[in-house]
């Protein structure tokens, strides 16, 4: 028993892994001018409203913007006065995997050009999607290591909302494309599914189990604040404590809530919400325009 639970708790030190096998990515010395970020906007201006903070890499900011209400229109007006550079979009269902492609004629990226072809444009788990695209066409995939500041939900409802979505797109991924990621990811897709999921009843008979809380929960509880604390190093605080409770309620109720959410955007959208790439990973470098190609390998290699 102790080894099948040192091998499940291995599985979340994917922190850890990602420094060890050399897929994290540090800041360095070198500096390059060389890259657009596109942010994808739709709704409400409050969704960028933090835009001070990329003042100083407005030069470099794409931001497709739809522009469907009144509301939205006169924003994007009100940003192009403030110096950024907007492009207005139309869609009948806007969301970001869907207005990060529109905007792509606009940008300049090779490899996520390729990427959002084969995108499902499914929401919510698009941002998992892009990466699952970018692995089954053998693309390079790499963790920055850099802080991203973002505003967290302000009330105990929009965090139960925020986290909902989280597990629809999870239950889209994981469940919905099991096909695919069983294929291409064997091992953390069984886990996932066996020990993430299918686990779930288990886990409520264990808590309905009295007699054996006082043996299971110390251990659940040392084992969560072991994991968390060693795969954050580098952010340490003391409300890793309150994260195993935190984890537990959410284990218990957020994936059947999300599996709910999941169906209702799905039948409201009319698509399941199926990855777009086929069964066997293919080289990005096979399906890149003869353009890209003369221009990353040359004329002789290309012709070759």
């Amino acid at each position: 028993m102790l080894a099948v639970s040192a091998v499940l708790v291995a599985f979340e030190f994917q922190n850890v892994v990602s420094w060890w096998r050399g897929r994290t990515i540090a800041p360095g010395d070198e500096m390059s001018s060389d890259f657009t970020i596109v942010v994808p906007l739709f709704g409400h201006p409050r969704y960028f409203a933090r835009r001070a903070s990329l003042v100083e890499y407005c030069g470099n900011v794409l931001v497709a913007l739809e522009v469907g209400s009144p509301l939205m229109a006169s924003f994007a007006d009100e940003l192009e006065q403030e110096g950024w550079r907007v492009e207005r979009l139309r869609l009948d269902n806007p969301n970001p995997a869907a207005l990060v492609k529109a905007a792509l004629p606009a940008a300049r990226t090779d490899a996520l050009r390729l990427i959002m072809e084969r995108h499902s444009l499914s929401t919510p788990g698009e941002d998992i999607e892009t990466g699952r695209v970018a692995l089954a066409l053998r693309m390079r995939v790499r963790h920055l290591d850099i802080v991203v500041e973002t505003d967290a939900p302000d009330t105990w409802r929009a965090l139960v909302r925020q986290r909902r979505l989280w597990w629809a797109g999870a239950f889209r991924h994981w469940w919905i494309n099991f096909d695919r990621n069983l294929l291409h990811l064997p091992v953390i897709t069984t886990y996932s599914l066996a020990v993430v999921w299918a686990s779930i009843y288990f886990r409520w008979w264990t808590l309905i189990d009295v007699r054996a809380l006082p043996r299971t929960l110390p251990l659940m509880f040392a084992a969560y604040v072991f994991v968390t604390v060693v795969s954050n190093l580098q952010v340490p605080s003391p409300w890793m404590l309150a994260f195993p409770f935190y984890s537990l309620l959410q284990i218990l109720v957020m994936p059947a809530l999300g599996a709910v959410q999941y169906v209702m955007l799905s039948r409201r959208r009319g698509a399941l919400g199926r990855y777009g790439f086929g069964y066997r990973r293919r080289s990005e470098v096979l399906s890149l325009p003869a353009a890209v190609l003369e221009r990353r390998l040359g004329p002789a290699r290309t012709a070759a």
